[in-house]
C-alpha cells in the first residue's frame, strides 16, 4: 500500500502480552518502518510467570524483524511500572529523533494508520500549536467533511508527536495545583468530562493512579496544545476485557467500534482550529457524571470533595 518506506521512527511499547503483540507488530512488519524503537518494561518480581512472558515478548519481536532497519531495544533492567516505563522510554527516543509514530501492544492499527501519522508529522512539524497525531476517532458517527479535526480530546491508542511537543511533558506535574485551583480545565472541555478528568487527574497527582497519559494531557493544556484526529478511525483498541490489561479491565462497547479506512493524499486544511462541536460530542458519548457528582462538586468546598474522593476510590478498590 505504501509507495515509499517510512521516514518516522516506528516505537512500539510492550510487556507481558504475546498475542496482542503480535497483532500489532505484523501491521508495523507489513510498513516496514527503516527505524524501530521498542520500549519494554522488566517483569515484576513478585509476579509469578511473568519473567517467561516478558522474555517471550521480547523474543518474538527479536525474530521477526524481518527487513533492513536501524533497531533499538530499550529494555528496563527492573520494573517500571506502566506510567514511568513509558515517559522514560519516549524520553529515550526523542533523545534521537525529531518525530516518532507511537504504539501500544494492544492497538492494532490500519496501515493508513502510519501513512496518516506521517503526513501530519511533516505537515505540522513546525506549528506550535499542535502537539500531537492521533490515529483513533473515538467518535467515529461524529461527520465532518473534513479529513481531520483539531482537538484537546485526543487519543493515546495509536499516535505520533515531536521532539519539540515531548520536551513539554513533566513527569512531576509540577504546575498542577496552580492549573487546578484556577479551575481551567472547566474552561478546557464540557463540564461532565472536565469533572471526569479533574478527578483522574488529582489520583495521577496523589500517586492513587499509574497513568502516563494524564500526565501527558496536562502538558497539553498547560501548553495550549492541539492534537489531530482522523476524520475516521484508524486503530482498534483488543486490550479490553482481559485480566493483564492495566486500565482496561472491564469489558467496554463504548470503545470498540469498525475501524475505517482513509483515501491518500490527504488534502491539507487552510485553517488550524478547535473543534468544540467534535468535543461536544466526544463528552456526551464518553463522559457522564451523575447528579449527585455534580452536585458534590458545585456545591461542597475543594477540600471536602477531594476527601470525598478519596474514600471512594478505597471503597471501589476493596
Amino acid at each position: 500500500m505504501q509507495e515509499q518506506r517510512l521516514q518516522a521512527a516506528v516505537v512500539m511499547i510492550v510487556f507481558n502480552r504475546l498475542d496482542t503483540t503480535q497483532k500489532v507488530f505484523e501491521q508495523v512488519r507489513i510498513s516496514k518502518p527503516s527505524k524501530l524503537y521498542i520500549i519494554s518494561d522488566a517483569p515484576r518480581a513478585q509476579r509469578k510467570g511473568e519473567k517467561e512472558k516478558v522474555e517471550e515478548v521480547r523474543q518474538y519481536i527479536e525474530t521477526h524483524i524481518d527487513w533492513e532497519c536501524e533497531k533499538y531495544f530499550e529494555y528496563a533492567q527492573d520494573n517500571m511500572g506502566c506510567q514511568r516505563r513509558v515517559a522514560s522510554g519516549l524520553d529515550f527516543v526523542f533523545q534521537k529523533e525529531e518525530m516518532a509514530i507511537i504504539l501500544e501492544d494492544d492497538c492494532v492499527p490500519r496501515q493508513e494508520y502510519f501513512r496518516f501519522c506521517e503526513e501530519m508529522l511533516f505537515r505540522y512539524r513546525e506549528d506550535s500549536r499542535v502537539m500531537m497525531v492521533s490515529g483513533g476517532n473515538l467518535v467515529p458517527e461524529y461527520k465532518t467533511e473534513e479529513p481531520y479535526l483539531f482537538s484537546v480530546f485526543c487519543s493515546i491508542w495509536g499516535w505520533a508527536t515531536w521532539r519539540r511537543a515531548w520536551e513539554k511533558f513533566d513527569f512531576s506535574m509540577k504546575e498542577y495545583p496552580a492549573f487546578r485551583k484556577k479551575k481551567i480545565i472547566y474552561r478546557l472541555f464540557p463540564e461532565s468530562a472536565a469533572q471526569i478528568i479533574e478527578g483522574e487527574m488529582d489520583r495521577v497527582y496523589d500517586g492513587r493512579m499509574n497513568s502516563w497519559a494524564y500526565r501527558w494531557l496536562l502538558a497539553r493544556m498547560i501548553n495550549s496544545g492541539l492534537g489531530i484526529t482522523p476524520s475516521v478511525n484508524l486503530v482498534e483498541n483488543i486490550g479490553f476485557g482481559r485480566a493483564d490489561a492495566t486500565h482496561t479491565k472491564g469489558e467496554s462497547t463504548s470503545y470498540q467500534f469498525d475501524i475505517a479506512a482513509m483515501e491518500f493524499p490527504v488534502p491539507a486544511r487552510n485553517t488550524v482550529y478547535r473543534d468544540y462541536v467534535y468535543e461536544k460530542a466526544m463528552a456526551s458519548k464518553h463522559y457522564h457524571v451523575n447528579p449527585v457528582q455534580k452536585m458534590i462538586v458545585h456545591y461542597l468546598p475543594d477540600d471536602t470533595v477531594a476527601k470525598i474522593k478519596k474514600l471512594y476510590y478505597k471503597i471501589k478498590r476493596s
